[in-house]
C-alpha cells in the first residue's frame, strides 16, 4: 500500500482475526515515529484484544544526519556538467566536475576514501533527486 492509505488500520484485521483463532501475530514498522503513533492510535484495539504492543527502539544512526547534508549539496550539482543519468537503467553517473565539486563541499581528498564514504551517501542522493518524486 502506498503513503495514507491506512496500512495502520488494516493491520488491526488481521489481527483480529488471528486473535479469533488464538494465534499471534507480528505488526512490525521500521520507522520509530510511526511505530509510536501507531501504538497510540491502535493500541486500545491490540489490548483489547489481548495483545501486548511492543515497541523496540534504537538510537538513530550516524547516516540519518548525514543524509540532509548531502541532498543539500546535491542540489546544487546539475546533471550534464557534474553527473550523468542513465534512464533506462536507474543509473548515475558523477562525473569529474562533480566529484572535484562534492569534495571541496564534505572537505575531503577522496569521496570514495573507505574510511570517509561519502561516495554512497552522494550516489543515493543523485538517484534519489532523479528518480524519485513526492507523490502530493
Amino acid at each position: 500500500m502506498k503513503t495514507r492509505e491506512g496500512k495502520t488500520l488494516v493491520s488491526t484485521l488481521a489481527e483480529y482475526l488471528n486473535a479469533l483463532i488464538g494465534d499471534g501475530v507480528h505488526v512490525v514498522t521500521v520507522n520509530d515515529y510511526l511505530a509510536q503513533r501507531d501504538d497510540e492510535w491502535m493500541g486500545r484495539v491490540h489490548r483489547f484484544l489481548g495483545r501486548n504492543p511492543l515497541l523496540i527502539s534504537g538510537e538513530a544512526s550516524k547516516d540519518v544526519m548525514i543524509y540532509p547534508v548531502v541532498a543539500k549539496v546535491v542540489e546544487l550539482l546539475m546533471r550534464g556538467l557534474h553527473y550523468n543519468v542513465e534512464l533506462k537503467d536507474n543509473f548515475v553517473e558523477l562525473i569529474e566536475e562533480g566529484n572535484a565539486l562534492a569534495e571541496l563541499a564534505f572537505e575531503t581528498n577522496n569521496l570514495w576514501d573507505e574510511n570517509d564514504p561519502w561516495a554512497r551517501f552522494v550516489m543515493n542522493a543523485l538517484k534519489a533527486k532523479e528518480f524519485y518524486y513526492w507523490d502530493v
